[in-house]
């Protein structure tokens, strides 16, 4: 398939010569053209043209029909990169048409194209043509000269302080043109420090202010974040500025609003005496941009609402209904209304609110039905008087004996009870036909296993489920579930000892000969010394009171907590990632030294730096299906251990990470599946030691649990940590 394919791109190339030739000798202006747009189409298409530009510079490079001259210009620039020599035969066409070309539409393209063709070789040419273009009387060439500044100073540094441009672009910061203007404040804002405060001067500051009706919407959102960060003399000229920018908040488009806001707020931080009065001036454009824009773009007010409900938590309150679910909306959107609407509860809107997540927790898409039934839980710990409304509410949801909406409950539950122990009373006669409808949810089990072992003394049940759940423990994956396990036997031992001694002894041991997992083999370790040593000792500890649990709210980054970071970061990626740009640059600079690492070999030390053994894996992929099934039975030495995640990444991102650290994938489930399962293996270059891995996502749940077998234990260690590192680090998980 791929030959073919290739085989055809060369004849299609060829034949678009012959027209291009063929047109070009009989001076057809109309099939030159034509040749051109098919040769910039299959540009489009990934069709390697480059071949044709010897023939296009002496064939059709030369002509004084316009449209043929951008079809040229557009080709040389795209091609000029990967043919620089060829493309220098273009220079005196180019400098002829940038300086002595009657058309000044000629004359800017010709510039243009000079300054997009991105050769080092080519920097001497550009100088004469750049200083005439930025002198030209046709302000079209003086845009193209301006914005050909910042192309010569990413190719050249030196030449461009050398030709005195800065002076020049100060200069044209008050040129007649709109744009010309814009574009010099555009590339001196690039060229220039940040401690230089040339750009913030008022003077420059209201000539933008004067006409300021008569730039586009792009010129708008890049003058309006920079100034910003103007500091007014006084009262009077921050107010007088807030006055000329006010307008802009009903713009049409909603770049300039939110630059518009941005302004606002800053000059919030200067003007304290009306701050209330600017946070509800800027309310209702916000809302506004939610209410009608696309749905990206509603996401990413949304995010400035979340981060702006973290200074002023009353601010949206009134207008909580904006944050009400549609069902047309993406779950992006609708997951991120469900965290909006678990910040803006007070007790008139309460009942409005927890009727609409308890709506929703009824929903068919399991990921909005989860958000909103811990948003349930979210509210009533962070607003003590929801409490019982909430828990009431998380009941009714038990009744519906929906296996998925039943496991997401009780982990509120859970939750709930764990801040309010007096709340038992509401939820333990629902208890008995829970049990059965969460088998087949690890987060689910484990908190009905917790309620068992907090108040297990008034459920008949709870030790005869626990002692099912005992025998059939080698069926068990999950680490959760096990150590809540481990922890409810123990307590409910102690509360009823002629029921749980036996049950409680066989799991002990079970620990201590069988299980793989050191933290439940060192915790049961601990309760057999406890134990050992003294009974009551054990009990006052094993039964004291747990610690409560005061802020569940862990998906806002602690930057938002810090006033400062929200006003110099407003506007910008920061607020969607939730995080500084600069912790963003760094991670993304760590990740690319890491990823060209991991290509060649995978060298991991201990995480705690104790273990200097480090392990490298083979990028040979050589094991087939049945091979893979056949060895994994037989295996002896495994490891469980489970990874929560934030965001779920995609089903390629989970393949493509593993296979860049020679990891390699030899099955996976559907994309659709609620559950992804992955199964994987690696070899080590040196001991040939096999590994074998079993990845399931749990995408409702945003859980993984990862199943790692080996039959050597010690290299097994090694090679765990390394897959918690990439888990970690490259997938977040």
């Amino acid at each position: 398939m791929q030959k073919s394919s290739s085989f055809a791109s060369k004849s299609e190339v060829s034949q678009l010569r012959l027209q291009l030739i063929n047109a070009c000798l009989k001076k057809d202006s109309n099939g030159t053209i034509n040749a051109l747009k098919q040769i910039v189409v299959c540009m489009t298409q990934s069709v390697d043209v480059t071949s044709l530009l010897p023939d296009i510079i002496r064939e059709a490079c030369a002509t004084t029909n316009l449209v043929q001259k951008k079809l040229v210009y557009l080709y040389i620039c795209t091609c000029a990169e990967s043919n620089s020599d060829l493309a220098l035969l273009t220079v005196n066409t180019l400098v002829k048409d940038a300086i002595d070309d009657v058309n000044p539409m000629v004359r800017g393209l010709a510039l243009r194209c000079m300054a997009n063709m991105r050769i080092s070789n080519l920097v001497e040419y550009i100088k004469q043509p750049l200083l005439s273009g930025l002198k030209d009387s046709s302000s079209y060439v003086r845009r193209n000269a301006v914005m050909a500044c910042a192309k010569l100073f990413q190719l050249d540094e030196n030449v461009f302080k050398d030709m005195g441009l800065i002076n020049i672009l100060k200069d044209m910061l008050f040129d007649d043109d709109p744009q010309v203007s814009a574009n010099a404040f555009f590339v001196l804002d690039v060229v220039l420090d940040d401690s230089d405060a040339t750009l913030l001067q008022s003077e420059f500051f209201f000539f933008f202010f004067e006409r300021i009706t008569l730039y586009n919407e792009w010129s708008l959102c890049m003058l309006f974040q920079r100034f910003s960060k103007y500091k007014p003399k006084d009262e009077d000229e921050g107010l007088k500025i807030l006055n000329i920018v006010d307008s802009f908040l009903k713009h049409r488009n909603h770049a300039v609003i939110m630059a518009t806001v941005n302004i606002f707020l800053q000059f919030s931080t200067q003007l304290d005496f009306i701050k209330s009065d600017i946070f509800e001036r800027i309310r209702a454009p916000i809302l506004s941009i939610i209410s009608i824009s696309s749905h990206e773009v509603s996401f990413s007010v949304l995010n400035h609402v979340s981060a702006l409900l973290k200074m002023r938590p009353r601010m949206f309150c009134k207008d909580y209904k904006v944050f009400f679910l549609r069902n047309n909306e993406p779950t992006y959107l609708q997951l991120k209304k469900i965290e909006i609407l678990t910040k803006v509860v007070t007790e008139g809107n309460m009942k409005e609110i927890l009727a609409e997540l308890i709506e929703h927790a009824h929903d068919v898409d399991t990921e909005v039905s989860y958000a909103s039934a811990k948003a349930l839980g979210s509210i009533s710990l962070n607003f003590p008087f929801t409490t019982q409304s909430c828990l009431n509410s998380l009941v009714s949801l038990l009744k519906l004996e929906v296996d998925y909406i039943t496991a997401n409950s009780i982990e509120v539950i859970q939750d709930i009870l764990s801040e309010n122990l007096a709340m038992d009373i509401f939820i333990l006669p629902e208890l008995d036909r829970v049990w059965d409808q969460v088998q087949n949810f690890s987060l689910g089990k484990a908190a009905v296993i917790w309620i068992y072992g907090e108040f297990g003394q008034n459920i008949d049940a709870a030790p005869y489920n626990l002692e099912t759940l005992v025998d059939h423990i080698e069926d068990e994956n999950c680490l959760l579930v096990k150590l809540n396990l481990l922890t409810a036997l123990v307590k409910l031992f102690f509360k009823r000892p002629p029921e749980c001694q036996k049950i409680l002894g066989k799991f002990l041991k079970y620990c201590i000969e069988s299980e793989i997992n050191f933290d439940i083999r060192d915790r049961a370790k601990f309760y057999i010394s406890l134990l050992e040593s003294s009974v009551e000792e054990a009990r006052r500890i094993v039964l004291s009171t747990p610690q409560s649990i005061k802020n569940v709210d862990a998906s806002i980054s602690n930057y938002f907590y810090e006033q400062d970071f929200l006003f110099e970061q407003f506007n910008t990626l920061s607020v969607i990632y939730n995080r500084s740009m600069t912790s963003i640059s760094k991670e993304k600079e760590a990740y690319s030294s890491e990823t060209s690492v991991l290509q060649k070999n995978v060298l991991v030390a201990d995480l705690l730096g104790v273990d200097d053994k480090k392990i490298s894996l083979s990028e040979e992929d050589f094991l087939d299906r049945k091979s893979f099934e056949e060895i994994w039975k037989c295996l002896k030495y495994s490891e469980n251990f489970e990874k929560e995640f934030s965001v779920c990444p995609s089903h390629e991102e989970i393949i493509s990470i593993m296979k860049a650290a020679c990891i390699h994938n030899i099955a996976f489930s559907p994309k659709e599946s609620n559950n992804w399962k992955f199964f994987f293996y690696a070899q080590e270059n040196i001991t040939k030691k096999l590994f074998f891995m079993e990845i399931v996502v749990q995408r409702l749940k945003r859980i993984s649990e990862v199943t790692i077998k080996s039959d050597n234990q010690l290299t097994l260690r090694d090679f765990v940590l390394l897959c918690r590192r990439i888990l970690h680090e490259k997938l977040n998980l």
